[in-house]
């Protein structure tokens, strides 16, 4: 199993900030890389951490699929303040529990409402759309 301290704080991130999980199948890359995605999104000491803002790029739709069901889940749990979640966010993010669970609320609420556009997809979709927004 990958542990999530790889993972820094919003505290503690810099950017430009690369994180590289190489790791066999069923070692919790999918979930390490979901949290990172929550984390961006409920930070609010990230820089332009917004939903649109942010892109995680996969190989298969499986996958894709997968990574789209961690997020929702992470954030529905954040929202419902379930004990997984916050021992999984707190150390992550320099909120309370309170505001952790607005900001879910929130995200959920935004996500559901855009989601064609929410930015998890294959790499096979993301370059056919930059194909697509090229004049």
């Amino acid at each position: 199993m990958i542990p999530l301290k790889m993972l820094p704080s919003d505290r503690e991130l810099s950017f430009p900030h690369a994180l590289r999980a190489e790791a066999s199948a069923g070692s919790g890359k999918t979930f390490l890389l979901a949290c990172r995605f929550v984390q961006f999104l409920l930070s609010e000491k990230i820089p332009r951490s917004r939903l649109k803002n942010l892109l995680a790029i996969t190989f298969t739709n499986e996958a894709t699929a997968e990574m789209r069901k961690r997020i929702l889940e992470l954030l529905k749990q954040a929202a419902f303040e379930e004990k997984k979640a916050m021992e999984v966010l707190y150390p992550l993010l320099d909120l309370s529990q309170k505001r952790m669970k607005e900001l879910a609320l929130k995200q959920i609420d935004e996500i559901l409402a855009g989601y064609d556009e929410w930015q998890v997809r294959t790499i096979d979709s993301f370059i056919y759309r930059l194909i697509q927004a090229a004049p």
